[in-house]
């Protein structure tokens, strides 16, 4: 399994196989069915590193299982679960993602009372604002009650905006962005607490 996973780390390999499976199933991107995307992607890279024959169905999704394992290893940024902590219990958070990590793998889904992925049923991936909207209904309250908060302008932010919710950009990488007027920017997670009681008291 690891001597087939290989070809995730050659860039240029990876680059090619991951071009040309997206060209072959456009119309399963557009309908956003992204879990059978990935599964064609690993099978793909599997067979052209050699591996497979008779095991191959068995092997993809022993790498598929694997792939999702790694996606929801997350290194989280300091003071991340205070912050959640202190959030979760003041207010109601959703998450709402691009990805496809498992937030209860990754230790923070005691913290979250909704999730919304670009991966479920009719959800369009960010920054359409499907996922916002439907995040919106879920929680029942008007759209400037709804601060979101993410480290994207075109994904996050300005979607955000767009629908008459506030934002609170996250540059704890040390990015530089530069967020939209009015909308605070922090740089340590420590911050997005008082950030967001100031924008909603």
């Amino acid at each position: 399994l690891v001597g087939a996973a290989a070809w995730f780390t050659e860039g240029e390999k990876y680059d090619k196989i991951k071009k040309e499976v997206y060209t072959q199933e456009s119309e399963l991107l557009k309908e956003c069915r992204f879990a059978e995307v990935r599964w064609k992607l690993i099978r793909k890279g599997i067979v052209e590193s050699g591996y497979g024959d008779d095991d191959l169905e068995e092997i993809c999704d022993e790498a598929t299982a694997h792939y999702l394992k790694l996606r929801s290893t997350l290194d989280l940024f300091p003071s991340c679960l205070d912050a959640l902590e202190e959030l979760s219990g003041r207010y109601t958070l959703s998450a709402v993602t691009n990805g496809n990590a498992c937030l209860r793998t990754a230790g923070i889904d005691r913290f979250f009372s909704h999730h919304v992925a670009a991966c479920h049923p009719g959800m369009r991936p960010k920054p359409h604002p499907r996922m916002f909207e439907h995040a919106s209904a879920i929680l029942n309250v008007p759209n400037h009650r709804i601060v979101m908060v993410g480290d994207s302008l075109a994904n996050d932010i300005q979607p955000a905006l767009d629908l008459g919710m506030k934002a609170v950009l996250v540059d704890v990488k040390g990015a530089g962005t530069v967020p939209p007027e009015g909308v605070p920017k922090v740089s340590h997670l420590r911050e997005l607490p008082s950030i967001i009681h100031s924008l909603l008291e």
